[in-house]
């Protein structure tokens, strides 16, 4: 089994990932799908009100009640619906994972060298692999204490904080760390707003994000070694790409 694998089942991560992970590419801004137009006001209405955006502990604990609800709604149905769980698990973390940020991170360096289409394709790639992964821990989820430790200071106007979390069962306590982000508000200035988003995950102090990273970095590596030419960048992150598997994480 590999390593992280073992962490997701002993902590079975209860928020979205993975890792990391965290970390240019994309930047975290508000999802708008689904955004209806605003209506003129009426002539005697008051000014409208400037919108509000749930905490980053607030989006960590409705992440977290909606993915135990839906694994005991499919628990009955897991082995031979497996798609289904994975499709409405996808549906839970995509509003509040950057998983572009996050795959363009864990390409490290090799993400400048690599063309448009290959830093998306990895994304894809990424986010695909990464939810199958997670939900996959999360199926074998067992009666678990799940707290959500409030902020221990005022961190309403940081633009990234980090939400911890504890996993108390049988076998102790698992620590989970969220690193959260919202967008600026304008291109040079401090202040921020918008959603949040998860742009890294730490498990009992193992940074998922730089262990993704380094995953990538020796696959590249290794490619190199075994085609022995080092010029040859885009066909080592061509195979590199299609062979990824975070299962693979040692």
């Amino acid at each position: 089994m590999s390593r992280y694998t073992a962490l997701v089942k002993s902590c079975y991560l209860t928020s979205a990932l993975l890792l990391a992970l965290v970390p240019g590419g994309a930047s975290a801004e508000a999802a708008t799908a689904g955004e209806q137009p605003a209506k003129p006001p009426a002539a005697d209405s008051q000014a409208a009100q400037p919108q509000t955006f749930a905490s980053a502990h607030e989006v960590v604990q409705q992440v977290t009640d909606q993915m135990l609800e839906l694994i005991e709604r499919n628990r009955a149905t897991l082995e031979e619906n497996s798609d289904q769980f994975y499709s409405e698990v996808q549906a839970v973390l995509d509003p509040v994972v950057d998983f572009r940020f996050i795959a363009r991170v864990v390409m490290g360096s090799f993400g400048s060298r690599a063309t448009p289409e290959q830093r998306q394709r990895f994304a894809d790639t990424f986010k695909n692999d990464l939810v199958t992964t997670y939900a996959r821990g999360m199926a074998g989820f067992g009666n678990q204490d799940i707290v959500v430790v409030p902020p221990a200071k005022d961190i309403s106007n940081h633009c990234r904080v980090g939400v911890e979390q504890e996993v108390r069962g049988a076998d102790g306590v698992n620590r989970v760390s969220y690193t959260m982000m919202r967008r600026k508000l304008r291109q040079g200035e401090a202040a921020c707003g918008g959603e949040w988003k998860l742009i890294n995950v730490v498990i009992n102090g193992v940074n998922l994000g730089n262990t993704f990273r380094s995953q990538f970095a020796q696959a590249m590596l290794q490619q190199r070694k075994k085609n022995g030419n080092e010029q040859k960048t885009a066909e080592n992150l061509d195979v590199v790409i299609s062979n990824w598997s975070a299962s693979a994480t040692n």
